[in-house]
């Protein structure tokens, strides 16, 4: 009994769980539909709804419905943002909770969705924090990847930091290369949004006043640092604290990022008992 637990049974009961996790994040994906009014899918409404034209004529720095990505997001979303509302919304949505899932799993994202408010408030409000956690996770196996926090909200780039910790300068150049074209092929489409944008952020740094200013080119300072150690030491679990300490602003679901800590800590034990395996017996 103790064996068939420990290797099939233990294995059908997971299936079991994963399977029912799923439908609970389904039902719940559904619950969160219609609108509910306040700070529901504000972030994701945004996205929708920023005009392409002009889209940073909006609120300021750290107010609702302030749209202060890069062009090159917008231009991306753009086959999502020709769907009605209703459908962008279920699809933002489910790329949040599936990102979730990406993370810690199927019984895990149920458990963090529940359990964790930060968590469920990111997919509530529809930002891409979630989003940001799975793509750490992926980046640093595949460096184009950091393309998409850097051009969304800039200073999770302190993550290329890594590969200048574990000096793999190929991987930082094709991390780099992946940014500065997606860049330049945004520039070539639409380059009065490119001076429009970094217009803004100087507008919205200005109005934001020296303190902000000061506090965050330290906390972007320090998470330099952080991200540099991490990758000297292979503590890849500490790039996306540092990423969350290198943010423009920290709300409440910032802290979803986190979540892709420990899928970074569940990787190392992997590979660890690979090695292990691997190793010839004295």
């Amino acid at each position: 009994m103790t064996g068939w637990w420990a290797s099939e049974g233990r294995q059908t009961v997971l299936r079991v769980l994963s399977v029912a996790a799923i439908a609970y994040l389904g039902v719940r994906w559904a619950l969160l539909l219609p609108d509910q009014g306040g700070i529901h899918s504000l972030d994701s409404r945004t996205y929708w709804g920023a005009p392409l034209d002009d889209p940073y004529t909006g609120p300021q720095l750290g107010l609702p419905g302030a749209y202060l990505y890069s062009p090159a997001f917008i231009q991306a979303l753009t086959p999502l943002r020709l769907l009605p509302w209703e459908a962008f919304h279920g699809v933002w949505m489910a790329l949040g909770i599936g990102s979730l899932v990406l993370l810690v799993g199927p019984i895990g994202a149920a458990v963090a969705f529940t359990a964790l408010p930060f968590v469920f408030r990111d997919v509530f409000v529809g930002n891409i924090h979630l989003m940001l956690g799975a793509t750490i996770v992926l980046a640093l196996r595949f460096p184009a990847a950091w393309a998409f926090p850097i051009l969304t909200k800039i200073t999770p780039g302190v993550g290329l930091f890594w590969f200048i910790g574990r000096r793999e300068w190929r991987a930082l150049g094709s991390a780099v290369a992946a940014t500065v074209a997606v860049s330049f092929v945004s520039f070539v489409l639409a380059p009065d949004l490119w001076f429009q944008w970094l217009a803004r952020l100087r507008g919205d740094g200005n109005t934001a006043g020296e303190a902000y200013l000061a506090i965050t080119a330290a906390r972007v300072a320090l998470a330099a640092g952080l991200v540099t150690l991490a990758g000297w030491r292979g503590y890849a679990w500490l790039v996306p604290i540092a990423v969350v300490i290198a943010l423009p602003i920290l709300w409440p679901d910032s802290l979803a990022i986190l979540l892709a800590s420990f899928t970074l800590l569940a990787q190392r034990r992997r590979d660890a008992k690979s090695r292990r395996r691997l190793q010839p017996a004295e």
